[in-house]
């Protein structure tokens, strides 16, 4: 807001100025009355002189009386409307972070013997950071060449080869083979007899029929009265017999042979049933080992796989412990940065994890800062914002305006230009300010002259009243119609165009038409 001109304060009459008056006033009475005297009469002259004793001590009190008036009345300051502009902003805070940045590896538990740096401290390529314990690096990096064995062994025999051992199958494949092949052998064997049986039986079925029918033939004859000799007859019976009981061994025979058959086949697929089971029993458990195998390999694949990392891990470790040994143990920048994290006290041993980080190469910083939803609002990509942090300031624009949350507010987030280390710290207070709008107007006056009534806005002006005891000072009232008031509420502009200063301020209330006393 631009500042506004004062003008000279109006004329006012004081308590002296008008005692001056009241002894200018007895001065020119008692003139008055002197020369009443010479022309008055020796009779009149004791009236006169009352009469113009009351009159004076009438004026004294008069004048007394606008005196002690003088001193009620309220004191009240004056200002001119000016031309000046409105604004619409506010500032908040904001956090300040890196949108880049680079961990400086440090061995783990070895110390600190000398740390020249800080968080936010910028530096220059070839700037000494810190210095580490050179015993300390040498005893870690044989320790890490130490660990790199063990991991390296270990890997080994995660990702060796242990074949499924197939010799069970194998046996009880052989088996059920030969018991197969058996059980042909006895098959054919044994076909053998009984085709052997069948074609003696056969044999003396046919020798038996033959004297069986030589015998009917005899018996024939001997009924048609042919007389053969009785001995045919009875050496035909004989064969006959003869032939009967070699039948019936023949067949006896046959039975014999068929029943071993059975047997001998019965026995055979029993073996070969027993491989079978045996061979079903040998597939299942080299499955099953098999499968235990390949689960035994995926867990071995996972652990050697993690162990790989650990391995690669360790390695860039002895590198870097190799590399730090190379400078004494001595850390420097090797680009312009800004030192983003610091987690290194001198004289004590580096931390695990992260300790040291800085900005990456031409990286750029974020700021970030809370608004309602409806200044976000008014918000877009590319308004202007200054960030402020001490006696620093960096002129920046929106990025981007987050949706509300659930309290109603947004996140509003800038980019800091480049190459600003040193001016803006990360991860430090800082202040972000927003002019939500610029407006110039040609009446602006201080608030705290915009009064309000049932009847609207209005301001008061003083006007100068000439009476017969002096000059009085009223307050008069204007109405007016407000434009704009600024964001901290300190200026306001009006449409009307408003003639001379205004009461700004007063130590009472001020009414219209009221006597004031006015103050520089």
């Amino acid at each position: 807001m631009n500042e506004i001109p004062r003008k000279k304060p109006l004329r006012q009459t004081t308590i002296s100025q008008q005692a001056g008056r009241l002894r200018l006033a007895t001065s020119r009475l008692r003139k008055f009355l002197h020369r009443k005297k010479r022309a008055a009469s020796a009779a009149n002259s004791k009236a006169v002189r009352y009469t113009l004793r009351f009159f004076a001590v009438m004026l004294i009190l008069t004048l007394l009386a606008r005196g002690t008036s003088g001193v009620n009345m309220p004191r009240v300051k004056l200002q001119s409307p000016t031309s000046g502009v409105i604004l619409q902003q506010t500032t908040v805070p904001a956090s300040i972070t890196a949108r880049q940045g680079e961990d400086v590896p440090l061995p783990a538990d070895v110390t600190v013997e000398y740390l020249a740096v800080s968080k936010g401290q910028s530096l220059k390529k070839g700037d000494v950071i810190l210095q580490l314990d050179s015993e300390e690096l040498a005893d870690t990096l044989a320790a890490a060449k130490v660990q790199l064995s063990q991991q390296q062994a270990q890997y080994a025999s995660l990702t060796a080869s242990h074949p499924v051992d197939a010799s069970g199958v194998s046996g009880a494949q052989t088996a059920l083979t030969q018991a197969q092949q058996d059980y042909e052998r006895a098959a054919l064997r044994a076909q053998i007899a009984v085709d052997d049986a069948s074609v003696q039986q056969q044999k003396a079925q046919r020798e038996y029929d033959t004297a069986t029918q030589t015998l009917d033939t005899l018996q024939n004859q001997a009924q048609t009265m042919a007389t053969p000799e009785q001995a045919q007859v009875d050496q035909a019976q004989q064969q006959v017999d003869a032939a009967a009981a070699a039948l019936e061994a023949a067949e006896r025979a046959l039975r014999d042979a068929k029943l071993s058959q059975e047997d001998a086949l019965l026995s055979a697929q029993r073996t070969v049933d027993n491989a079978e089971t045996a061979l079903a029993q040998a597939g299942s458990s080299y499955d099953q080992a098999k499968q235990d195998a390949g689960l035994a390999v995926q867990s071995n694949s996972a652990d050697a796989a993690a162990l790989n990392l650990q391995i690669q891990d360790t390695e860039t470790q002895i590198v870097q412990l190799e590399q730090l040994l190379q400078t004494d143990g001595k850390v420097t920048a090797a680009y312009d940065t800004q030192v983003l994290l610091c987690n290194l006290q001198q004289g004590a041993p580096c931390p695990a994890g992260a300790a040291l980080q800085l900005s990456a190469p031409d990286t750029s910083l974020a700021a970030q800062f809370t608004l309602p939803e409806e200044e976000a609002g008014r918000l877009t990509a590319g308004h202007p914002v200054t960030i402020r942090q001490g006696q620093s300031n960096v002129q920046t624009t929106v990025q981007m305006v987050s949706p509300a949350d659930g309290d109603g507010n947004c996140q509003v987030t800038d980019e800091l230009p480049q190459n600003i280390a040193g001016s803006i710290v990360p991860d430090s207070a800082a202040q972000a300010e927003i002019t939500f709008s610029r407006n110039e107007y040609r009446v602006c006056l201080p608030t705290s002259a915009i009064r309000q009534d049932s009847s609207g806005n209005f301001v008061l002006t003083v006007q100068q009243r000439q009476s017969t005891f002096g000059i009085t000072n009223l307050a008069m009232r204007i109405p007016v119609t407000v434009v704009e008031t600024d964001s901290t509420g300190q200026y306001t502009a009006i449409e009307e165009v408003v003639e001379g200063p205004v009461i700004v301020s007063a130590d009472r209330a001020v009414r219209e038409g009221a006597a004031v006393r006015i103050e520089s």
